[in-house]
């Protein structure tokens, strides 16, 4: 029996949330890349113990990552027509569902089910790929996370607080609000939501200052940029968290001349 090396995201939150892989499957990339999307690589003895406790955890995630059989691997690169409306698309199946992005990764779960699958290519953790097996991860986490009231967003964490972005402009990267908490999951670790805290979005035309959103321009512009993607669309959970942020965190409208973006992490 092949023996798998475990993961968890973000360890110093205390998230039941895993990625298991057999290292000799993949170059050492993969573990790098891993690292770089904020998850531990756990000792033998905590994974075994973790095994042996995991079912007994609400709403636990494991997802196995593994080389992309022979037959998945057509599917993946196949033509479907849901490719007409992106590179990535979610099909219920048999009790689960799929979520496919093409030419790159399929992952198989279900909301009832401890462990989920993602199926991938030898290139995954490659640098060239970094953007796209980083939002393919960020899907996973999104779903996986919501259960906890965790929403993710597109953008980057600065000092006052995110920069939500378009999907393209991130290059895929996310940040979880866990409003229950106070506390963020970045790439950049663990982070407090202080009482100022604010959401913003960047404005080309404007210059020099901030302007305040209404909490009803915030609820829109944040509906339209979660990252939770599912069959039936966002869970009521997803929509109560993203209510209660749009009612209890700042939102202002930021000249986009002033931002810098994220350095590369590749």
């Amino acid at each position: 029996m092949t023996k798998k090396t475990y993961f968890q995201f973000h360890k110093e939150a205390q998230l039941p949330i895993y990625i298991s892989l057999n290292t000799q499957e993949f170059d050492a990339s993969m573990v790098e890349f891993l690292f770089k999307l904020k998850f531990t690589k756990m000792s033998e003895d905590d994974a075994e113990a973790m095994l042996k406790n995991v079912k007994n955890v609400k709403n636990a995630r494991i997802l196995h990552l593994s080389e992309a059989s022979l037959n998945v691997a057509k599917t993946i690169d196949g033509f479907m027509p849901s490719d007409a409306y992106g590179e990535e698309s979610i099909l219920p199946k048999g009790g689960f569902r799929i979520y496919r992005f093409k030419k790159r990764a399929m992952m198989i779960y279900s909301f009832t089910a401890l462990e989920w699958e993602l199926q991938c290519f030898q290139d995954f953790s490659y640098a060239q790929n970094f953007q796209y097996s980083m939002l393919i991860i960020n899907r996973f986490l999104s779903l996986a996370l919501s259960v906890f009231g965790i929403v993710g967003f597109f953008g980057v964490r600065v000092n006052e607080g995110l920069v939500v972005q378009k999907k393209n402009d991130s290059k895929g990267e996310v940040v979880f609000i866990d409003l229950l908490n106070h506390r963020t999951l970045t790439l950049d670790g663990v982070g407090r939501m202080g009482a100022r805290y604010m959401v913003m979005r960047l404005d080309a035309t404007l210059h020099h200052r901030n302007v305040q959103m209404s909490q009803e321009e915030l609820l829109s512009f944040l509906n339209a940029h979660h990252t939770f993607l599912d069959y039936p669309g966002p869970t009521v959970p997803v929509m109560q968290a993203i209510a209660s942020i749009a009612k209890k965190v700042r939102g202002v409208i930021h000249p986009e001349e002033s931002f810098r973006p994220r350095v590369e992490l590749h």
